[in-house]
C-alpha cells in the first residue's frame, strides 16, 4: 500500500500526534538529554513537544508537517521578522494555542533551578540565529521504529521546494552531529558551531541556499 503524503495539521488532535512523534524522535536527543536528564526526561519532552505542537497549529508563521504511515513529523517556521522561535514563543502572549502558561514559564517548570543554565543556552542559539529572510526547520523526526527508510526527507522536501521556488534560504541547528550527514544529503551545509552550558551540549549551524 502507497503511503499517504504528507500534510500540514492545523487540529489539537493532529497537533497531539506531532507532539507525541517528536518525543520519540527526541527522546536520545544529546541536547534533550542534557535539558531534561534523570527519570522525567520522557514526561518533559512530551510537555515541551506538545506546547510547541500546539502553538504552532494556531499560527500563521508556522507549519507542522506529518507523515502519518511513516512516523514522520516536522515544525517549519516561515520568514517573519529576524527573531527564532525561542523568542517568538517566550514573547507570545497566549502561550499554546490559548494555554495559560508561556513557553518561558514551562521551561522553568520544567528545568527549576538549573533555568538561569538553561537560558543563557537559549541566548547563544538565538544570537547565532541567521537573519537573511529564510524557513526555519525547527524539528524534524521520525519515530525510532521506522527511522532508516526516508521518510524525513520526503516529509521536508514540499518547503525546500517552496524556498527554491520563493529563492530563499533554509536554516536550522541540529543538537545531534549523527544527524550532520541526513542533511548534507539535502543541500545544508554547516554554517557555524555552538558549544552550551560549558560543553555539555552542542548545535550545529546549518544553511541550505535556494537552487
Amino acid at each position: 500500500m502507497t503511503p499517504r503524503p504528507p500534510s500540514t495539521v492545523h487540529s489539537a488532535q493532529d497537533s497531539a500526534t506531532v507532539a507525541h512523534v517528536l518525543a520519540a524522535a527526541f527522546d536520545g536527543d544529546p541536547l534533550f538529554r542534557w535539558l531534561f536528564p534523570g527519570p522525567g526526561h520522557r514526561g518533559a519532552l512530551e510537555r515541551w513537544w506538545a506546547h510547541l505542537a500546539a502553538a504552532a497549529a494556531v499560527r500563521s508563521d508556522a507549519e507542522l508537517w506529518h507523515a502519518p504511515d511513516e512516523g514522520s513529523a516536522a515544525l517549519w517556521y516561515a520568514p517573519r521578522g529576524l527573531d527564532p522561535p525561542e523568542r517568538r514563543e517566550a514573547a507570545s502572549s497566549d502561550g499554546a494555542g490559548g494555554s495559560a502558561v508561556s513557553f518561558d514559564e514551562l521551561v522553568a517548570e520544567l528545568v527549576g533551578d538549573r533555568i538561569d543554565e538553561v537560558r543563557t543556552a537559549f541566548a547563544a542559539i538565538a544570537a547565532a540565529h541567521l537573519t537573511e529572510p529564510h524557513w526555519y526547520l525547527a524539528a524534524v523526526g521520525t519515530e525510532p521504529r521506522l527511522q532508516g527508510r526516508g521518510s524525513g526527507a520526503r516529509l521536508l522536501r514540499p518547503v525546500l521546494e517552496r524556498c527554491d521556488a520563493e529563492g530563499l534560504g533554509a536554516y536550522l541547528e541540529s543538537s545531534n552531529p549523527r544527524n550532520v550527514p541526513f542533511y548534507h544529503r539535502l543541500g545544508f551545509v554547516v554554517v557555524g558551531a555552538l558549544t552550551l552550558a560549558s560543553g555539555a551540549a552542542a548545535m550545529t549551524c546549518m544553511w541550505r541556499p535556494p537552487r
